[in-house]
């Protein structure tokens, strides 16, 4: 794919997603969240179709779309030996390795980041990805606000299965102020039904909704689990403490989970 290209849909996700300056992920699950972009630029490029009671996915255009990531989920659907529910074919593409990091190498190919190393916890190293080029995100976030806080009716299909995924999951929050989301809670609603824009926005925006409807309480299980669990361990680690009389003041080591 040409470096100059224009930016594919779950790039664009993956620019919200970063923290600009520390180049870590900045929202949590964002495999899920990738994994919607790419399900929705897939049903925008007409390559794909759900069918039925059970949102069963089939492959309408199997050619390649001139990118690995894409035309790899693309095979990864088409071979399955029957059509398989949109909920399945969304946990398989957010289960891919390394998701995330392949589609930031992408973007550090592009000039917009950098790959590098940070520290966690002192003893521990991360990948990063902090941006160089800040040109192409400042453009996506003018697109998005003006799509969002204007009442233009000029809206890229891109633009819109951007801001009706991100709406959905929670992307836009880390990039414009909730209160200012709040007030243009309708005109979000229009965009991701697909009332703004070309017919081909109001096509796929059936699609956009199942994949929101998916992600978002996926994402909610998970993070409830999450906090299950640390609670759990909080109260196990006080319990333990209390029984041996420990001082729950003294250092102890650092564990990454």
């Amino acid at each position: 794919m040409p470096t100059d290209s224009p930016l594919h849909i779950y790039e664009k996700a993956m620019l919200l997603i970063l923290k600009d300056e520390e180049g870590i992920v900045g929202v949590s699950h964002c495999d899920l969240a990738l994994a919607g972009a790419i399900l929705s630029e897939l049903f925008l490029d007409e390559r794909l179709t759900v069918e039925g009671e059970k949102n069963l996915v089939r492959v309408k255009d199997a050619s390649s779309t001139g990118d690995a990531l894409l035309d790899e989920c693309l095979e990864l659907i088409e071979r399955a030996s029957t059509a398989r529910p949109l909920q399945k074919c969304l946990t398989e593409i957010a289960a891919l390795s390394e998701l995330k990091h392949r589609i930031a190498r992408g973007l550090c190919r592009r000039g917009i980041l950098r790959e590098d190393e940070g520290k966690v916890l002192l003893f521990f190293t991360r990948r990063i990805y902090p941006e160089v080029d800040p040109g192409p995100e400042d453009a996506l976030v003018a697109e998005l606000t003006e799509a969002i806080f204007t009442d233009t009716d000029e809206v890229s299909p891109h633009v819109a299965a951007l801001i009706a995924l991100g709406n959905g999951v929670g992307l836009l929050k880390g990039t414009f102020p909730r209160k200012d989301l709040r007030q243009r809670r309708e005109r979000l609603a229009a965009i991701a039904r697909g009332d703004v824009g070309t017919g081909s926005q109001a096509a796929a925006a059936d699609s956009w909704w199942l994949i929101i409807t998916i992600v978002r309480p996926s994402w909610a299980r998970i993070d409830s689990r999450i906090a299950a669990a640390v609670l759990l361990s909080t109260l196990a680690s006080a319990s333990s403490s209390t029984s041996t009389g420990a001082d729950t003041n003294s250092a102890r080591p650092n564990a990454v989970r």
